[in-house]
């Protein structure tokens, strides 16, 4: 899932924020519109130590992606999503914003260009998504159980995903269940255990319940739907 050796993240971020003015702390949502209501070029530096989330803003708008953990470096629209998911519960978060030249903010961006930024919205949390036009029928909950070697597992990050649209995402808890309020459809789920993803596949969401019971195994993860 990691690349390694395409860019020194670090090395990258070191010269730009040596170089460059820092703007601020800001917030996710408060960096969103500050950006867009001043029209500024800069990178932003997520303010964790767990890994590091960066944020490359052209004319006010976000246009590169890069996250960097001791597994590798990811870019573009998958270091965009790997970095909202390490985020989606931390209300606390922060980005520091340094000011940089458009054309070094070009050429970065080059290498890690963002091409679906719909999990950069604000507010991308969303509890009942509003999929497509007209419903088929009411909202329907499915709950997924992840279980490994029978046992259920705690803590495992599941998102769910539409059209390649973060519609949902949310940690199991002791019983190794999460559940979510969706429409109906087909979706694809991903499992993460940290920031390592450990399964995905797909469901169909046709009744108002629906129980999905997923097994990591050392390959990956398989699944079998319970009504």
């Amino acid at each position: 899932m990691h690349s390694r050796g395409y860019m020194n993240v670090n090395g990258v971020i070191e010269t730009v924020v040596g170089s460059s003015e820092c703007l601020g702390d800001y917030f996710f949502d408060d960096l969103l519109d500050y950006a867009r209501s001043n029209g500024v070029s800069g990178l932003a530096l997520c303010l964790d130590e767990r890994y590091r989330f960066v944020l490359l803003f052209a004319g006010g708008e976000p246009e590169g992606a890069v996250f960097s953990d001791e597994r590798g470096i990811l870019y573009g629209d998958k270091a965009a999503f790997m970095g909202n998911e390490m985020g989606v519960d931390d209300e606390k978060r922060q980005f520091r914003f340094y000011a940089q030249d458009p054309g070094v903010i070009s050429d970065l961006t080059s290498r890690c260009r963002l091409y679906d930024k719909t999990c950069l919205k604000k507010g991308f949390r969303m509890s009942v998504p509003e999929i497509g036009g007209k419903k088929a029928h009411g909202p329907g909950v499915v709950c997924i159980t992840v279980l490994e070697n029978s046992a259920p597992r705690r803590g495992m990050r599941v998102s769910i995903r539409k059209d390649r649209h973060l519609v949902g995402s949310d940690s199991t808890m002791g019983d190794g269940r999460v559940c979510f309020k969706l429409l109906a459809g087909t979706y694809e789920y991903i499992i993460f255990d940290g920031a390592r993803e450990c399964g995905r596949g797909v469901f169909d969401l046709h009744d108002r319940h629906a129980d999905l019971v997923v097994e990591i195994t050392g390959r990956g993860a398989g699944a079998q739907v319970m009504r």
